[in-house]
């Protein structure tokens, strides 16, 4: 996980941060130094690495929340929830919603102001309650797991496995804790 620097600033939603040059270089490098936004490649001065959920949002600085923008793509975002067009498998059937990745009957999807986990028989919540609500990740959570277990192993594996991935994509901010 990329290691990030406390620095007074005025960023959005109030989250001073800056991401190390190495870190920053390997996101860059990764992504071939082009905003994977608009495919502009201003170089290497010109573009940032902006968080696919924002911070304000429980967006991680884990690389796989990370991505290349260029200036005027990272500014126009801003704390909204969106991926770049390669990073998304389909439009869902919901208005607004777009499946980002899919887990056998699982699927990560999002729209403007969230990323929810949601079943293909239409059972879901949103990402952030795995760092926002430890009641529903000890009881909740955990009944639907052991039921799945015992009754469909392969689904069972497959919300793992998504569990997994998005995890990875959010976190509680150190001021939160």
């Amino acid at each position: 996980m990329p290691r990030k620097v406390k620095e007074r600033s005025s960023a959005s939603a109030g989250y001073g941060w800056r991401i190390e040059r190495r870190e920053k270089f390997k996101i860059l490098h990764r992504d071939n130094f082009t905003c994977r936004y608009c495919g502009a490649r201003p170089g290497s001065e010109n573009l940032e690495v902006d968080h696919l959920i924002p911070r304000s949002r429980y967006g991680s600085d884990n690389p796989c929340n990370l991505v290349a923008a260029c200036v005027t793509c990272n500014g126009r975002k801003s704390d909204t929830v969106i991926f770049p067009a390669d990073m998304i498998e389909r439009d869902d059937t919901d208005e607004g919603w777009k499946v980002h990745k899919s887990f056998g009957v699982w699927a990560v999807k999002f729209n403007d102001e969230t990323v929810v986990i949601e079943s293909r028989w239409g059972w879901w919540f949103e990402a952030h309650r795995l760092v926002t609500d430890g009641d529903f990740v000890r009881y909740h959570l955990k009944e639907k797991l052991a039921f799945w277990e015992e009754s469909e192993p392969e689904t069972a594996y497959d919300f793992g496995d998504c569990l997994r991935y998005v995890e990875q994509m959010i976190a509680i901010h150190d001021d939160e804790r």
